[in-house]
């Protein structure tokens, strides 16, 4: 199945048109499972079934930003992790 689009404004460049489906944060940063959004007085949520995002970005600028931060992102959110999962849950631990 191919990428899903939608038409707007594009968050980066300003220009109308199609707009891609993009994940915030990217999928690579643990971001690629069932979610759940709930709104702010009570009701039943939504489920996005892969992950967080929205259609902000055309599909030129989503490649970019792609380029430009994704890589190094989901690797601080594995490190964070890893900080995480050593600590053990006791955050005096993390300052060795």
């Amino acid at each position: 199945m191919g990428k899903r689009t939608r038409n707007g404004k594009c968050h980066i460049c300003g220009n109308v048109g199609e707009l891609s489906s993009e994940h915030v944060p990217p999928k690579s940063a643990f971001n690629d499972k069932p979610i759940i959004l709930k709104p702010f007085e009570g009701g039943k949520g939504k489920i996005q079934q892969r992950g967080m995002g929205d259609y902000t970005l055309c599909p030129s600028c989503n490649r970019l930003t792609s380029y430009w931060y994704v890589k190094s992102f989901a690797n601080f959110c594995y490190m964070g992790m890893e900080i995480l999962q050593r600590s053990n849950g006791n955050p005096k631990l993390i300052y060795m």
